[in-house]
């Protein structure tokens, strides 16, 4: 874009359109879908010994690196742009998320001192337990999909029917 159009750089999209929201409202699900596999996918590779802490960290930075560069593009008016960066990060997230379901466990070792072991804080920090209750990936994203306020009108009543379809249940 040539520097003659600089105010369009700096053009925000107004949020109060439909057109803002036809467009953010598919990319917020879809992000936070996806999103939410691959940091469970992220943590998958850690726990199982396959990424280092520094690693671990690293992605996790460069993620919150590309969502900021999409969050520029966005309010810079650059919609080609934003849709670009965002799609090539959603498919590093899903290739995350593939290879986390694909790479073996490896056992991981923790020495720690008695008096450390004995400590509730270090059970909360380490859980520690022959079969340590794990909530799949996909159940975690489609939680999230419920947190989302533009899916209200979809989340809110199918959560009521649920609540009152376990207080049925119960008496």
């Amino acid at each position: 874009m040539p520097p003659w159009h600089a105010k369009y750089w700096f053009a925000n999209w107004n949020p109060l359109t439909v057109a803002f929201w036809f467009a953010m409202g598919p990319i917020s699900v879809v992000g936070t879908f996806i999103g939410t596999i691959a940091y469970r996918g992220l943590n998958s590779l850690y726990e199982t010994g396959r990424l280092t802490r520094g690693k671990r960290s690293a992605i996790q930075q460069g993620r919150d690196l590309v969502m900021m560069m999409t969050g520029i593009l966005l309010g810079a008016g650059m919609a080609k742009y934003y849709v670009l960066v965002f799609l090539v990060q959603q498919a590093f997230d899903v290739g995350t998320y593939i290879v986390s379901l694909r790479a073996k466990g490896r056992p991981v070792l923790y020495v720690v001192d008695s008096t450390v072991d004995a400590t509730k804080e270090f059970h909360e920090l380490y859980p520690v337990a022959p079969n340590p209750v794990i909530v799949p990936p996909l159940k975690q994203a489609i939680t999230a999909l419920g947190d989302i306020p533009l899916l209200y009108p979809i989340t809110l009543p199918i959560k009521l029917a649920r609540w009152l379809w376990n207080r049925g249940k119960k008496k």
